[in-house]
């Protein structure tokens, strides 16, 4: 049986590392690998890409929902949209974030508040909200009301449903929605992260060809957390 130590030894062996040194070691490695820009993120179509990328350089008429099963890049994706936003519109704040299962009245306040901050911006400020799906009634309609009542806001949402809530049978849902463009997100095929790994490897100081990187991702789910891993541990 291989031992540990020597897996290692034989990873090392067969994909070589350049000389520049590490950065950052101390630092999660998720973290210090976290998408900042829409280049930095990985896409199942095109389709997809060029509407985010509308989303990140823009505010289109509508919200935006980002459903898919987990593991898609749904939250990672609408921070994205969230930091380009800050960089080029906004001079003093970057975004809200909350969550769908721990609002509270509270949190409509300070959604309700931060559209202030756009005295300091060229366009509406951003909230994203992680699972939006698990707002309740009356939260919905409270949220809908804020979002009629004032054109300063722009949500990007989140949900783990995978059906489009336009095309469910709940009225109150469907009127919802219908301030928001429903955009699916699947999770990419493994042989669209190679370019992604190549380049975290590289920054890391490993010059990996596109062959010896679909080695490496072979046997993952092609989730952005499963990725991350496998190059973490390879190197």
């Amino acid at each position: 049986m291989v031992t540990k130590a020597e897996c290692s030894a034989i990873i090392r062996a067969a994909f070589p590392r350049c000389t520049s040194s590490r950065k950052g070691k101390d630092m999660n490695f998720e973290k210090k690998y976290e998408p900042q820009t829409i280049r930095d993120l990985v896409f199942a179509d095109a389709a997809a890409q060029q509407i985010v990328t509308k989303y990140a350089n823009s505010y289109p008429s509508k919200h935006l929902v980002l459903f898919g099963e987990p593991g898609a890049g749904k939250t990672v994706t609408a921070r994205v949209i969230a930091k380009e936003r800050s960089r080029q519109f906004h001079q003093a704040q970057d975004y809200l974030e909350v969550n769908g299962g721990q609002f509270t009245s509270e949190t409509l306040a300070k959604i309700g508040g931060f559209q202030n901050f756009t005295r300091l911006s060229d366009g509406p400020v951003t909230v994203i909200i992680n699972e939006i799906n698990l707002l309740d009634p009356t939260q919905m309609s409270e949220l809908r009301a804020i979002l009629d009542s004032n054109q300063d806001l722009s949500i990007i949402a989140t949900t783990n449903e995978t059906t489009v809530a336009t095309k469910q049978h709940n009225m109150l849902k469907k009127a919802f929605y219908n301030r928001f463009l429903e955009l699916p997100l699947k999770v990419p095929p493994l042989n669209a992260w190679i370019s992604r790994a190549q380049a975290i490897l590289q920054a890391e100081g490993y010059n990996w060809t596109p062959q010896q990187v679909a080695t490496l991702l072979q046997g993952s789910d092609s989730s952005a957390r499963d990725i991350i891993l496998k190059i973490e541990l390879s190197i």
